[in-house]
């Protein structure tokens, strides 16, 4: 068959937007299913998302972690405003 050839995505010429958010969760818990869960309800306008900070310690709790994201968010169709950013967080 024919090589696949990876698709690029079109560059925006609108600004990207940074997030950093902590998530406060069991051990259980692995963070790259919260990284997906993070991909999954962000959509389309989530560009890039990583792990930044990852701390446990007595004052969270027994069994807790606090598992820091940073994400960039951008619309290549307009410049996000406060609200949708908001709103996006929100629902994370």
């Amino acid at each position: 068959g024919q090589p696949r050839v990876p698709k690029a995505k079109p560059f925006s010429r609108f600004p990207s937007v940074e997030r950093d958010l902590a998530f406060l969760v069991p051990f259980s818990i692995e963070a790259g299913d919260i990284l997906k869960e993070i991909r999954k309800q962000s959509g389309p306008l989530l560009e890039d998302a990583s792990i930044f900070d990852v701390y446990a310690g007595d004052q969270l709790g027994e069994g807790m972690r606090s598992i820091a994201y940073r994400m960039v968010f951008r619309d290549s169709n307009g410049t996000l405003n406060d609200t949708q950013l908001l709103e996006l967080q929100n629902k994370l």
